[in-house]
C-alpha cells in the first residue's frame, strides 16, 4: 500500500502547485478554495485531521476541510504571498513525510522569507486521515521514529 499512498500524495501534489501554488491567493478566494476542496476531496477522508504542532500558536488540531481553511487564514494573515516546495519525499508506508521550504512576503514587504518546515501525511484506506504541520524538521523526524 505504501507506493500507492506516495503516488496519491504526489498527484494531490500536482493539483495543488497546477492551482497556482500562491496559498494566501487559494485560501482566501472563496472560488478557489471551493474549486480545490472539490478537486482534492477524493483524496481525503471527510473527517481528516490537520494537526500543527511547533508554530506560533501552539498546537492545534482541526477536522475537515472547513477547519483547514480557518487554520490557515489565520496562520496566513499577515503574508501577502505564500508558497510551499518539495524538498524531499520520505515513504514510511502509511505516513509520509515531506520535508518542504515555505516562501513568504509579509504585507508591506517586498522580501521574501524562506523557512525549513515538514509535513507528515498519515494514510488510511488509501485517503489522508491525518495531517501534521510541523515548524521544525528535526521535531517531524522525531515523530516519524527517524534519526535527525
Amino acid at each position: 500500500m505504501s507506493r500507492e499512498n506516495l503516488d496519491r500524495l504526489l498527484s494531490m501534489l500536482s493539483l495543488l502547485s497546477d492551482a497556482g501554488g500562491d496559498l494566501t491567493r487559494i485560501v482566501r478566494d472563496d472560488e478557489l478554495w471551493a474549486r480545490l476542496v472539490e478537486t482534492l476531496a477524493p483524496y481525503f477522508h471527510e473527517d481528516y485531521e490537520l494537526v500543527t504542532t511547533g508554530l506560533p500558536g501552539g498546537t492545534t488540531v482541526g477536522k475537515g476541510f472547513d477547519d483547514n481553511r480557518a487554520s490557515r487564514l489565520d496562520w496566513l494573515a499577515p503574508f501577502a504571498t505564500y508558497r510551499q516546495e518539495v524538498e524531499e519525499v520520505v515513504d514510511c508506508g502509511d505516513r509520509v513525510l515531506l520535508l518542504v521550504r515555505a516562501f513568504g512576503r509579509l504585507v508591506g514587504s517586498v522580501q521574501e522569507l524562506s523557512h525549513a518546515a515538514a509535513e507528515v501525511f498519515v494514510f488510511r484506506d488509501g485517503k489522508i486521515a491525518r495531517i501534521e504541520l510541523y515548524g521544525n524538521r528535526a521535531r517531524a523526524r522525531k515523530a516519524m521514529g527517524l534519526e535527525e
